[in-house]
């Protein structure tokens, strides 16, 4: 409370602040000042705000009557008329408004019955009183289980009360009479709470799409919870698991205000962030495609055609792609002598980042993996490219048949964008070369193996395939027997004789991730 000689200020409850000292003399319109004409046995007295006016006083025919009075101001009167005017005052001086004569009329019949009476049922130890003003009532006057507690109650005043449950009325009065109101009414005063419990674990969801979800224990003594973003009230009477919008990018802190009538206890505070998106991810084959995240129904793909349609907010993506591993060429037999052919080359995988378009469909191409060539002595095929806009990745080589080196022996395919060469083919009794390995956006892989030796005099031995960017190498096969099926873009194994027949290389593979 602030106190000088002039008179009192009442701060608000537990606030601290520094009373400043006024700097001049008090001012405000001195034109303005009314004292009523038509009041029973009351005079209402108006006028405007001041500036620097720590207190007004009020005059009746030139006497002090009333000191530190509000504004407006109601004072009950007998009947007659006087002149008033309010003085204005501070520790520099004071300053007076115009005179103005104000009358109290008489009473021509007793104050009419209040109907609407009601005395409040929630207010922690107070009880606050509403009602109508009864016709030609000049005061009223306050009933407490029919003991008279104030003869100067009006409407909306709060009056303080032990716990407690009473009965009221309130009695209209003039000069001809005092009437009682109709009916009477019971109010009661609440106990004051205890303040809630602190909640310790309040939790703000990361990476959701344009929401935060809060999370909480409930509080003791906690009749309802306020959810703050930063410090500024962001939902009124929330619960524990309930989401918010917030548009991503978003990154803030929160907290709830657990509270009762009473008083409110604020929970420790934890940031939430909300995403523009939801990460995602597609690992597209020639067929068919697999998702993570929000990639479900964004892809469509039929024999290595297909389109991909980013989900909302998404407009950057990371892509991973290699094309079809080459295949294995075909070991010649002439029955009296064969010699084993060269593993396809691997695909070997691309990188980069695509600018994209929500829900507008993407082009892309998977491609296959170079064909088995079943001919006697026939040299193995190239695996097709795979694509995505502006980024492409090259099918392996096929391998060849032999003798396609001066020494009898097939040889291996390139690999494809960098990706490992098969190995050369042996004739019988020599080891085949294995294929070479890779490593790069879609992992590590290796070379299938080549085939050590055989024991047939007139057997060549195939060499193993090449690695590609998602999948290892085929082996190579000796005589009649198949080598291994190679992984995705990987290069199938050169075959030792036409008899057991090369495989083809491995399809191409797409992965696309985004968030």
């Amino acid at each position: 409370m602030a106190v000088n000689p002039i008179g009192t200020t009442k701060g608000v409850p537990g606030s601290t602040g520094t009373a400043l000292a006024s700097t001049g003399l008090p001012s405000f319109p001195v034109e303005d000042f009314l004292a009523s004409d038509t009041e029973i046995e009351l005079i209402e007295m108006t006028w405007s705000a001041g500036n620097e006016v720590a207190r007004y006083d009020l005059y009746k025919n030139q006497i002090r009557i009333r000191s530190d009075i509000s504004r407006p101001y109601s004072l009950p009167s007998e009947v007659g008329t006087w002149e008033f005017k309010v003085k204005g005052l501070n520790l520099h001086g004071a300053v007076y408004t115009r005179p103005d004569e104000g009358s109290a009329q008489d009473s021509t019949v007793p104050p009419s019955v209040i109907t609407d009476f009601m005395a409040s049922d929630n207010l922690t130890e107070e009880i606050q009183f509403t009602f109508s003003l009864a016709a030609q009532a000049s005061y009223y006057s306050l009933y407490k289980d029919d003991i008279l507690i104030s003869n100067s109650i009006t409407s909306g005043d709060i009056l303080s009360f032990v716990p407690g449950t009473y009965s009221f009325y309130v009695v209209a009065h003039n000069s001809l009479g005092s009437v009682p109101c109709d009916p009477h009414d019971q109010g009661t005063a609440v106990v004051r709470l205890d303040e809630p419990a602190y909640i310790s674990d309040f939790s703000a969801s990361d990476d959701q799409f344009n929401q935060v979800t809060v999370t909480f224990s409930l509080a003791a003594n906690a009749t309802s919870y306020n959810l703050y973003k930063g410090d500024v009230l962001f939902a009124e009477d929330i619960v524990s698991g309930q989401a918010f919008e917030v548009i991503g990018p978003n990154t803030s802190s929160y907290y709830v205000d657990a509270i009762n009538k009473d008083e409110n206890t604020i929970s420790n505070s934890d940031t939430g962030t909300a995403v523009s998106f939801l990460p995602g991810e597609v690992t597209i084959d020639y067929n068919s495609y697999t998702w993570e995240g929000v990639g479900e129904d964004t892809v469509t793909i039929t024999n290595g055609v297909g389109v991909f349609t980013p989900p909302v907010g998404v407009v950057s993506v990371n892509v991973c792609i290699a094309g079809g591993g080459g295949s294995g060429g075909n070991g010649f037999s002439s029955g009296s002598a064969a010699g084993g052919s060269g593993g396809g080359g691997g695909a070997g995988s691309v990188s980069g980042i695509l600018t994209v378009v929500p829900f507008e469909a993407t082009p892309l191409t998977v491609g296959a993996g170079g064909i088995a060539n079943l001919v006697n002595g026939g040299n193995g095929y190239e695996g097709e490219t795979s694509s995505i806009l502006a980024i492409s990745a090259s099918g392996g080589k096929g391998g060849t048949a032999w003798p396609s080196d001066p020494s009898g022996n097939g040889v291996g395919g390139p690999g494809g964008s960098g990706g490992g060469a098969g190995g050369n083919g042996s004739q019988a009794f020599g080891p085949s070369q294995p294929g070479i390995a890779f490593s790069g956006c879609g992992g590590s892989h290796a070379g299938g193996p080549g085939v050590g030796s055989h024991s047939c005099a007139d057997c060549g031995i195939g060499g193993g395939g090449g690695a590609g960017g998602f999948g290892d190498g085929g082996s190579g096969s000796a005589g009649a027997a198949p080598g291994t099926v190679p992984g995705i873009s990987g290069g199938s194994g050169g075959s030792g004789e036409y008899l057991g027949g090369p495989l083809a290389g491995g399809n191409g593979r797409v992965k696309i991730t985004w968030g």
